[in-house]
């Protein structure tokens, strides 16, 4: 796990309870800098896990989505640390993936029941999704649950060729959460 240490800097310190990179939506939040610690002997992955759950891109990881025409995304840039303060690598960015689309199919999808009420499914056993609204989509976030990125097989494919880490394809009839 990589932190966020210390807190970004912002041009509004306030806006931090603001920036929210599931909601699919472009942030006003203007990132000043942000440096992020991480263990000297943890491996640098393309695509990594942080706290406080900002979804950080390698170099490599935006040039193949660049390469993929994927272009629903707002990358600010950030700087990895070790705890002693050495710089490990200035190459990787927060990236707010944009757009969120309806598209799970509630009828053929096996979820917690609950969740159908506000339209949001958290528990998803069986994932069936409805196309109608993913036509034409590179990579945009469920609206029924904002965890889940879905790519289109274009995508998968360029990010497999250029041999990206850090990121597990699951196939929808695979897929549980």
């Amino acid at each position: 796990v990589v932190y966020c240490r210390p807190p970004p800097k912002l041009a509004n310190p306030r806006d931090f309870q603001e920036i929210e990179f599931l909601r699919g939506e472009p942030t006003a939040v203007e990132v000043l800098s942000a440096r992020f610690l991480i263990d000297p002997k943890q491996e640098l992955r393309d695509y990594l896990f942080n706290l406080p759950g900002w979804p950080l891109c390698s170099g490599k990881l935006r040039g193949a989505l660049a390469r993929a025409e994927v272009t629903n995304v707002q990358y600010f840039p950030v700087e990895i640390f070790t705890a002693a303060g050495k710089s490990v690598s200035s190459d990787y960015s927060v990236a707010n993936f944009l757009g969120r689309v309806k598209c799970l199919d509630w009828v053929k999808s096996v979820y917690d029941g609950t969740a159908r009420e506000d339209g949001h499914a958290t528990h998803i056993d069986k994932l069936v999704l409805d196309a109608t609204n993913l036509r034409g989509q590179k990579l945009v976030r469920m609206e029924e649950n904002a965890t889940i990125l879905l790519v289109s097989h274009g995508v998968r494919r360029q990010l497999e060729a250029a041999g990206v880490t850090g990121i597990r394809f699951t196939d929808t009839e695979k897929f549980q959460v």
